[in-house]
């Protein structure tokens, strides 16, 4: 499980003789499924340059500890991510990579491989053109589909849209995005696919110690067996 690095603040204490001790930086981050009644934890370890991870879910625990859905992991943010299933004897491999290209553009490339789950097997390249204009293409082994979108901030209103196409199904995803206060985002995309309504609200802690976000996937098709979903994300910084 790939989350990312969450902002933490490091604590620094001093000795009597002035001499000041780093305590490494830790953040914990927990999201709660509502509709499939499950909950996923990833605690993260500041070590030099990179992070080290340990995450678990709910099943780790449902019938008395045990190692299913635990894992460890190691994290250099913006290059690589190695987590190791521990139930599943299982890797997973994320490889991120950036070059200049066309002068100032820049090119990113990330490659994801999860031995245990074939269908999270993905490649994606994003290309910035400007602060304000990006283009996207990604390919997923599992269906052999691809998909490219493209991304632009309204200049007026500040508001991100992006636009998405999806090659295998031939169907569209329209999003937008916006910060509505300083410290609420509110993100609202259209799937065509699913024809449903998806909406992320973030907002982000006054005293630092890690945003709040909520997730709900809303169908819109009456004969749609595909229920609502809700997710509930929380981090701690320290």
């Amino acid at each position: 499980m790939a989350w990312g690095k969450a902002a933490s603040s490091g604590t620094d204490t001093s000795d009597g003789g002035g001499g000041g001790i780093r305590f490494p930086r830790a953040c914990f981050k927990t999201r709660i499924d509502a509709a499939s009644r499950s909950a996923v934890g990833v605690l993260t370890v500041e070590a030099g340059d990179l992070l080290l991870r340990a995450s678990c879910t709910d099943d780790t625990f449902a019938s008395g500890p045990s190692l299913d859905g635990l894992s460890l992991g190691v994290e250099k943010p913006g290059s690589f991510l190695f987590d190791y299933d521990l139930g599943s004897r299982s890797p997973k491999f994320h490889f991120s990579s950036t070059a200049n290209v066309m002068g100032s553009r820049t090119l990113n490339l990330c490659y994801t491989h999860h031995q245990s789950d074939p269908s999270s097997t993905a490649v994606e390249a994003a290309l910035t053109l400007d602060p304000k204009n990006k283009l996207g293409l990604s390919y997923d082994f599992a269906s052999q589909a691809g998909r490219a979108r493209y991304s632009f901030v309204h200049d007026r209103s500040g508001a991100c849209l992006e636009p998405a196409f999806h090659l295998g199904t031939k169907t569209w995803d329209f999003g937008v995005s916006r910060k509505v206060s300083k410290e609420d985002s509110i993100k609202a995309t259209y799937k065509g696919l699913d024809k449903s309504i998806v909406v992320d609200w973030s907002r982000a802690s006054k005293d630092g110690t890690g945003p709040f976000k909520i997730y709900a996937d809303i169908p819109l098709a009456r004969e749609s067996s595909k229920p609502p979903k809700l997710m509930m994300e929380k981090t701690w910084s320290y």
